[in-house]
């Protein structure tokens, strides 16, 4: 379902999950996930999970300097376990299906797959090749695919 947001947006009901947030800076196609990245967080609440000790949070902000997102939570701790603590806290109320995890770890997107999340990684990535969930090409194929 959709619910108003701010300024008359409707936001669908959903928990958006990056991962490794550093992994922004080293792309080449940094302006264009930046982009993307953006308009999802105008539709859907984004919250960002990176698997470092807490202080790194900062780093790690200042590593998404102009993307906009709800949180960002770091810990040390397994990325489906610190996942499900943001799940929690933020959508306690959802249904896994309908909370969207964008991840590029090869042993956590089957994992996360299992556990019943819609999960979505980058199909550029080598090691990501043939696992369960949705591989996109690009910030904008996969803009389009989850605003299906």
């Amino acid at each position: 379902g959709f619910e108003k947001g701010s300024k008359g947006v409707k936001r669908k009901k959903v928990i958006k999950i990056i991962t490794e947030s550093n992994a922004f800076q080293h792309l080449k196609v940094y302006n264009e996930a930046k982009k993307y990245f953006n308009l999802l967080s105008k539709k859907f609440d984004v919250h960002v999970v990176s698997h470092v000790d807490l202080k790194w949070k900062k780093k790690r902000k200042n590593n998404l300097k102009g993307f906009q997102y709800k949180s960002i939570n770091c810990n040390k701790i397994h990325k489906e376990v610190l996942i499900e603590q943001v799940v929690e806290k933020y959508a306690p109320k959802s249904k896994k299906k309908d909370i969207i995890v964008i991840e590029d770890g090869p042993l956590n997107i089957p994992k996360l797959v299992k556990e019943g999340y819609s999960v979505f990684h980058p199909a550029w990535h080598g090691y990501c090749k043939d696992l369960e969930g949705q591989a996109f090409k690009n910030w904008k194929n996969l803009y389009n695919m989850i605003n299906k």
